[in-house]
C-alpha cells in the first residue's frame, strides 16, 4: 500500500482518523501515517478516503497488548511550530494566556504536566497584607473538618454562598511562611459531565464514535461554578483537596476552569503557578498535608477524562443500537433500554458461567464408614477416608464387619497457626459487609464514605494492604474504646509498644494507607449501618495488629483389616487475633474431646459398621464477594468502580441479589443477553478486551502512554465489534420474546387500518399509510402495497393482501381513514360499480368488497378485531313543506310587542329505500304549544306627504336593557324635553344639537355654556 498515491486532503482525513496532527506538507504527512502503521500493527488500506479497519477482534486484542505509544515527557514540544503547538492544546484543553506566542504555549503546556514543587512559591507581591488562600474539598463535612483541623482551636467564621448552596469557612494561619486568610469550601463530587452536542443526531450509534463532545453541569438545581467563582473572587492561591484518585484529579481541573478568570495572576502570568494540590488519606492528616504541598497531576486527569469519553461512546452506542432493533422487530411488548456497559457485561458474564455451571453439574454422593468402637469403657466414633465409589465402600464395610476388633495404628499431634488477617482495602471492606454485614456493595461504600468525610475513618478507596512506619496506634485506640466500649474488654491484654515496632506486611500499591479508624472521639450520631461498619472496620484494625491464632489436632488411626478409621480432635492454645473477629476463627468443635489415652498396637472392640452417603459438594451461584474477587483478578473497574458495575447489573434487572445469602441469580433477560453476545461477537461479553483497556488507561495516568492515540485505538478496537455485532444481532432478536411483557397502551396498526394514531411509545403517529416506517410501504393515502413485488419482501410479521383495490378509501370515514364528507364510499356512483354496503358490520371492519370479485381476497392474513358492536343510524327523514299559519291582522298598537311564532310540528316520516335498519327509531312526540291571540289589522296607513313626522329616537345609551320576551321589541316612546333643552331653546331659538356625555347618565352633563369651547370627543 502507498500512501504517496493518496492527495493531501485524503491523507489529513485519514490524519484525523486517528487523532494526529494534519499540519505540514504531504512528505510530512506520509510519514506521520507510516509511523502510526508501525506502531499499531494495523493494515490500513490505501485506497479511498477512509481506512479500512480489521476486522479480526483477536488480532486487535494482540496488538492493544503490544502497543508502543509515545510517552508526554518525551513529545519534542521545543521543536513544535505555532499551529502544532495550538493543536496539542487544544488537544488537551488547555488555556493559554498573554500574547498567544510560541513562548506562551510552551509554558502553559509544562506548568500543566510537571508535578513536582521543586521551587519555593514567591508571594513577595502581597507582602503589604494577608494571602489570601481558597482551599477546596469533594465534599461540605470533609470541608469542614478539614477546617477544624488546620485552625487548630483558632475562631473559625461560617457563611454560605450568595444562593444558599456552598458552605464556606473562614481562619487566619499561614502558607509557606506568609500570614493567611483561608477560604475552605467545597464542591459535591464532580462538576460537569460529558454528554453528546445537540447537533448529534437522535437515532445515530456507529456515528457516536467520532461525534462531538461538550461538558455540561451535572446538576442544573443550582449553579456551583457560579458560586466557586463568587467564593475564589481575588484569592491569590488555590489549594485542592481532592480525594486522591483519577476521579479527583478530574475533579480539581474542574475547579480549575471554574476559578480561572476571578483569581489574582501572579507576576508570571501564569495561573497554574499559585494553584497547589494537598495528598491526605484523613482529614487528621491535614497539618502534615499542608508541610509537602505538590501539584495537580494533569495525567492522572488526562487518564479519567479517557475513560469517560470512551465508556459514553462505546456504551451509548451499543445501548441505542440494541435497544431500537429489539423495540422495533418486538413490537407489542414492553421493552425497557437495554444497556450496555464494557465493564458490566463482564461482570454479568462470571454470573451468567456460574449459574451454567450450576445446572451442567450431575448429582453425586460421596461415602464414609463409620465405626463406633469401645476403648477402656469409651465409646468412640472414628470415621473412614473419603470413597467416591459406592462398591469399593462397600467391600470395605464388609471387611471390617468381618473383623471384630481394630487396633491402634498411629497417635499424632499437630500445631497450627492462622495467620492475623492483612489490612483492610476496598475490595476486602466490602466483601465483609457483604458476608458478615449483608450490605450490598454499592451502599457499603456509601457508608464507608459518609464515615470518611465525618472523619472517623480514612480514605475508603485504596488497593494498598501495608501499615505506614508511624500508626500512633494508642491514639486511635483511644479514639475506639470512647466510640465503642464494648472492644475494650478484647485488647485488654494487648501489647501495643510490639505492635506499634512490629514489621508490616502486605502490598504498597502507593496510593493510600489500607482503611482504618482515625481515634477521633467523640458523641457519634451515626445511625445503626453506619455503626455496624465501623465497629466492623475497629475490629479488622486491631485484630490485624494482633498474634496470630494457635491450636493443635490429636488425630488417633484404627486399622481393621486393612482399612483404617481415624478420629481428629482439635483444642485451641492460644486465641490471639480471634477473640476480636470471631469471623475469623478456625472451625473448632468445642464438643469434640479425646477422653481416653490411646496406646499405639492398643486393640479395640468394633462395636457397630455403617456406611453413610452424603452429596457431594456442587458449585454454586457467586455472591457477592465472590465477584468482586473475580472483578479484582480479571482487572475489570478499579477499586472505586466496582461497587458501582455490580450495583448497575442489579438495578437494571439483568441478576437479582437474594436478600440472605447474597448469592446472585441471572435473570431471563441477562442470560439471554450474555448468550446473544457470545453468538454475535464473543469478546463484547469476556473481560479481556475491557481489561487491556484498563491497562492502557493506567499507562496514560503514569505517563507511558499518550491520551489521545490510546482513546483512538481503543475506539477502533470497539468500533470492529459494533460492526460485527450490527450484522448478526437482529437475527437473534425473537430469542428476547420470553424476556419482557406485553406493553397496554400498543395499538398494532395492522388490525386497525390505515391513518394515524397513537403509536408504541403512547404517542402520536403522524404517518397517513398503513403499516411501520420500516415495513416498505409507500407514503399513500390507501391501503396495501404499490408494488406487486411486496410478497417477495420477506416480512412475516406484516400484512400481506393478495388483491388491491386501486380506489382512494372507498370504506366508511370512521376506521382511520382520510376524513371525507360523505358517510359512505367515496365513488357516488356506487351501483353502476355493482357494490353496496353490507351493513354495520362492514362499516366496523373498514373494507369494501365488490360483487364481482372474490371477497377471501382482501382478507388480511391476520385477525381482524372483533367487530364493535354500534347502534343503529335513524333512517333518513324526507321533510314535506307545510302551508303557512292563519294569523288575525289588527291595528298596530306602540306598545304592543310581537309574540313569537310556535315551533311547526315534526313532519311525517318517510323512509328511503336502502338499507333496512335493525330496529326503527321513532321520532319523539312533542307538545304543540297554544296557539297565540289575535292580533288586529292595522288601520289603511295614509300617504306619505300626510303622515306625520315620527319622533326622533333615543340615544343608544338611554335604551332599557331588559331582556326582550319576544323576537323582537319596538323602540320606545321619546323621552319628555329636559330643563337644559328647555333654557338653550329661550336664549337660542335657532335648533342646537345637543352634545351628549357618554360616561354620565345625569341630564345636566349634556349642556354646554356657549362661552366656554365645547369638551373634544
Amino acid at each position: 500500500m502507498d500512501f504517496n498515491s493518496l492527495t493531501v486532503v485524503q491523507l489529513r482525513e485519514k490524519l484525523s482518523e486517528f487523532g494526529l496532527s494534519k499540519v505540514g506538507n504531504k512528505a510530512d504527512l506520509v510519514a506521520r501515517l507510516e509511523e502510526q502503521r508501525a506502531q499499531m500493527g494495523m493494515g490500513i488500506a490505501a485506497t479511498g478516503s477512509s481506512s479500512q479497519t480489521s476486522t479480526n477482534s483477536e488480532d486487535l486484542i494482540m496488538n492493544m497488548k503490544s502497543i508502543n505509544l509515545a510517552v508526554n515527557s518525551s513529545n519534542p514540544w521545543e521543536k513544535m511550530t505555532v499551529p502544532q503547538l495550538k493543536e496539542e492544546v487544544a488537544k488537551y484543553g488547555i488555556k493559554v494566556t498573554g500574547s498567544r506566542l510560541k513562548a506562551d504555549y510552551l509554558i502553559a503546556l509544562q506548568s500543566y504536566f510537571k508535578t513536582d514543587l521543586n521551587d519555593r512559591p514567591d508571594f513577595h507581591h502581597v507582602r503589604h497584607r494577608n494571602l489570601r488562600v481558597l482551599m477546596i474539598a469533594e465534599k461540605p463535612s470533609m470541608g469542614r473538618e478539614i477546617a477544624k483541623v488546620l485552625a487548630n482551636r483558632r475562631y473559625i467564621r461560617e457563611y454560605k454562598t450568595s444562593d444558599g448552596k456552598l458552605s464556606v469557612s473562614e481562619f487566619q494561619g499561614s502558607l509557606f511562611g506568609y500570614s493567611a486568610d483561608f477560604r475552605v469550601s467545597s464542591t459535591f463530587g464532580h462538576i460537569f459531565s460529558e454528554s453528546f452536542h445537540k447537533d448529534v443526531p437522535r437515532n445515530a450509534d456507529e456515528e457516536l464514535f467520532d461525534a462531538k463532545i461538550v461538558k455540561v453541569p451535572c446538576d442544573d438545581s443550582h449553579d456551583l461554578p457560579k458560586a466557586l467563582a463568587e467564593i475564589a473572587d481575588g484569592v491569590d492561591a488555590i489549594v485542592l483537596w481532592l480525594d486522591c484518585d483519577l476521579e479527583g484529579e478530574a475533579i480539581c481541573y474542574e475547579v480549575l476552569d471554574c476559578v480561572r478568570d476571578v483569581i489574582n495572576r501572579p507576576p508570571s502570568g501564569n495561573v497554574m503557578d499559585v494553584v497547589f494540590r494537598a495528598r491526605f488519606s484523613a482529614a487528621d492528616e491535614a497539618t502534615d498535608a499542608m508541610e509537602r504541598l505538590q501539584k495537580p497531576d494533569f495525567r492522572q486527569c488526562l487518564a479519567a477524562r479517557a475513560k469517560h469519553d470512551l465508556d459514553l461512546r462505546i456504551g451509548v452506542a451499543m445501548s441505542k443500537y440494541q435497544t431500537y432493533t429489539l423495540r422495533r422487530y418486538l413490537r407489542g411488548l414492553d421493552i425497557p433500554h437495554i444497556s450496555y456497559g464494557p465493564c458490566q457485561i463482564p461482570c454479568l458474564t462470571f454470573c451468567v458461567d456460574a449459574q451454567e455451571a450450576v445446572e451442567k453439574h450431575l448429582r453425586s454422593y460421596n461415602y464414609h464408614i463409620v465405626v463406633k468402637l469401645e476403648l477402656d469403657g469409651t465409646v468412640v466414633d472414628a470415621k473412614s477416608n473419603l470413597f467416591k465409589d459406592k462398591a469399593e465402600a462397600e467391600e470395605c464395610l464388609r471387611r471390617i464387619q468381618r473383623a471384630q476388633q481394630a487396633q491402634v495404628v498411629n497417635v499424632e499431634r499437630k500445631s497450627h497457626v492462622k495467620r492475623a488477617p492483612p489490612a483492610l482495602n476496598t475490595v476486602a471492606l466490602l466483601k465483609l459487609c457483604s458476608t458478615q454485614l449483608g450490605i450490598g456493595p454499592k451502599d457499603a461504600m456509601q457508608v464507608a464514605e459518609r464515615l470518611y468525610t465525618s472523619g472517623l475513618i480514612s480514605y475508603p478507596r485504596t488497593e494498598t494492604t501495608r501499615y505506614p512506619a508511624h500508626l500512633r496506634l494508642r491514639e486511635r485506640h483511644r479514639g475506639i474504646r470512647e466510640n465503642i466500649p464494648s472492644i475494650g474488654d478484647d485488647v485488654e491484654y494487648m501489647d501495643w509498644e510490639a505492635a506499634e515496632k512490629a514489621p508490616r506486611d502486605g502490598v504498597d500499591a502507593g496510593d493510600h494507607p489500607p482503611i482504618m479508624p482515625t481515634g477521633k472521639s467523640g458523641h457519634l450520631r451515626l445511625n445503626p449501618k453506619e455503626t455496624r461498619v465501623y465497629e466492623m472496620i475497629c475490629r479488622h484494625f486491631l485484630a490485624s495488629l494482633m498474634p496470630s491464632e494457635r491450636y493443635h489436632s490429636d488425630t488417633v488411626v484404627f486399622a481393621a483389616d486393612g482399612v483404617e478409621v481415624s478420629r481428629t480432635v482439635q483444642g485451641i492454645d492460644d486465641m490471639g487475633f480471634a477473640s476480636v473477629i470471631s469471623w475469623q476463627r478456625a472451625n473448632i468443635d468445642p464438643g469434640k474431646r479425646l477422653d481416653f489415652t490411646p496406646m499405639k498396637g492398643q486393640s479395640v472392640r468394633i462395636l457397630n459398621v455403617k456406611m453413610t452417603e452424603t452429596p457431594a459438594p456442587s458449585p454454586m451461584l457467586l455472591n457477592e464477594a465472590q465477584l468482586m474477587d473475580l472483578m479484582e483478578k480479571h482487572r475489570i473497574g478499579t477499586d472505586a468502580s466496582i461497587p458501582g458495575h455490580v450495583d448497575n447489573i442489579i438495578k437494571r434487572k439483568y441478576v437479582i441479589v437474594h436478600p440472605e445469602t447474597r448469592r446472585i441469580t441471572p435473570t431471563t433477560l441477562g442470560r439471554t443477553l450474555i448468550n446473544v453476545y457470545r453468538k454475535c461477537v464473543p469478546q463484547l461479553a469476556e473481560p479481556q478486551l475491557r481489561a487491556q483497556m484498563e491497562v492502557q488507561l493506567m499507562k496514560i495516568a503514569k505517563g507511558e502512554h499518550d491520551f489521545e492515540e490510546v482513546r483512538v485505538h481503543v475506539l477502533n478496537a470497539f468500533r470492529v465489534q459494533f460492526k460485527l455485532f450490527k450484522e448478526s444481532f437482529h437475527n437473534y432478536c425473537p430469542s428476547f420474546e420470553p424476556c419482557f411483557e406485553k406493553d397496554p397502551n400498543f395499538v398494532d396498526f395492522n388490525n386497525r387500518g390505515a391513518g394515524s394514531g397513537p403509536n408504541r411509545n403512547g404517542g402520536f403517529d403522524k404517518r397517513k399509510y398503513d403499516g411501520p416506517s420500516d415495513a416498505g410501504f409507500e407514503k399513500r393515502r390507501n391501503l396495501g402495497p404499490s408494488k406487486p413485488e411486496f410478497d417477495e419482501r420477506k416480512r412475516n410479521d406484516l400484512p400481506k393482501y393478495e388483491a388491491f383495490d386501486s380506489r382512494r378509501n372507498d370504506a366508511p370515514k370512521n376506521q382511520g381513514f382520510e376524513k371525507r364528507g360523505n358517510d359512505g364510499a367515496s365513488n357516488p356512483n356506487l351501483e353502476k360499480l355493482g357494490s353496496r354496503f353490507r351493513g354495520a358490520q362492514d362499516d366496523a371492519k373498514g373494507f369494501f368488497n365488490p360483487p364481482t370479485l372474490n371477497r377471501d381476497a382482501f382478507k388480511p392474513r391476520f385477525n381482524p378485531p372483533p367487530p364493535q358492536r354500534r347502534r343503529s343510524p335513524t333512517p333518513p327523514t324526507k321533510k314535506i313543506p307545510l302551508p303557512p299559519p292563519v294569523v288575525d291582522v289588527k291595528p298596530q298598537i306602540p306598545s304592543a310587542r310581537v309574540q313569537p311564532q310556535p315551533r311547526p310540528a315534526p313532519p311525517p316520516v318517510i323512509t328511503i329505500p336502502g338499507r333496512i335498519p335493525k330496529q326503527e327509531v321513532k321520532p319523539i312526540p312533542q307538545k304543540r304549544p297554544p296557539p297565540p291571540p289575535p292580533v288586529a289589522a292595522p288601520p289603511p296607513s295614509a300617504p306619505w306627504h300626510a303622515q306625520t313626522p315620527a319622533a326622533p329616537a333615543a340615544p343608544w345609551h338611554r335604551e332599557s336593557a331588559a331582556v326582550p320576551a319576544g323576537r323582537y321589541q319596538l323602540p320606545p316612546p321619546p323621552p319628555p324635553p329636559s330643563v337644559a333643552r328647555k333654557r338653550l331653546a329661550k336664549k337660542n331659538p335657532d335648533p342646537v344639537v345637543p352634545c351628549y356625555d357618554i360616561a354620565d347618565d345625569d341630564d345636566d352633563s349634556d349642556y354646554n355654556p356657549p362661552n366656554r369651547p365645547k369638551k373634544k370627543r
